[in-house]
């Protein structure tokens, strides 16, 4: 008997899931940690969209205060981000070249009463909003010396769903953030572990993370509202 074969999960992606109880010197160590990292990822930006080949995986190019984990992270949104940049660029200079043989096709009067198409470089990604890319390990405990640039720790009291731990510029010194999930979040983490896949966003003055799970056909309509 042949066997059922399985169906695709899709991935969901839980949105605004707020860092909790964060302090001033835990903000403050994470904004230091997103001023390195745009300006690392936009090097990697200007890079890859002028000079080489978008590669997630290139040698390290230039000096930052980043670990080198941070780095692979910013280099990885770099890649993706100038990947994007290039295929819409790529597909505005055919534009470009249809309209010049158009013109070219016309007869002088014709030329002389329209204006030539001229072609404008697009200028180059930035990061206008703080969001930061990064893989994540799930574990239920997370040891000290851990190098992981996150991962998810599960809580020890009932007060919060579970810690998030982030690596900062000070090697040996992570932040903890307790995270404490809303009726809808729980509703769609149930029974499902986050994807190695988080964002970390900035607004309002807070800190917001986003992450995903793979649901299948059966989880179709759980929190989809969302």
């Amino acid at each position: 008997m042949a066997k059922k074969q399985s169906e695709p999960k899709l991935t969901r992606a839980i949105h605004s899931i707020r860092l909790a109880e964060v302090n001033a010197g835990k903000l403050a160590a994470l904004d230091a940690v997103w001023i390195a990292y745009k300006l690392l990822c936009e090097q990697y930006l200007a890079l890859f969209c002028t000079q080489v080949k978008p590669n997630a995986e290139i040698e390290f190019r230039f000096g930052s205060s980043l670990s080198a984990r941070w780095q692979r992270e910013a280099v990885r949104q770099a890649a993706g981000i100038a990947k994007s940049w290039l295929s819409n660029r790529k597909r505005r200079w055919g534009e470009y070249n249809g309209k010049v043989k158009w013109y070219e096709s016309l007869d002088d009067k014709d030329k002389h009463a329209r204006k030539k198409p001229e072609w404008i470089e697009p200028l180059l990604p930035e990061l206008h909003q703080v969001s930061i890319q990064a893989s994540t390990n799930v574990a239920e405990q997370v040891k000290s010396t851990d190098e992981r640039v996150l991962a998810i720790e599960a809580a020890k009291d009932t007060v919060f769903d579970f810690w998030l731990r982030l690596s900062t510029l000070t090697k040996g010194e992570p932040l903890y953030f307790p995270v404490k999930l809303a009726r809808h979040h729980r509703k769609m983490l149930s029974g499902h572990v986050p994807n190695g896949n988080l964002t970390l966003s900035r607004r309002d003055g807070w800190w917001w993370c986003l992450c995903q799970v793979k649901r299948g056909p059966d989880d179709q309509g759980k929190g989809d509202h969302l």
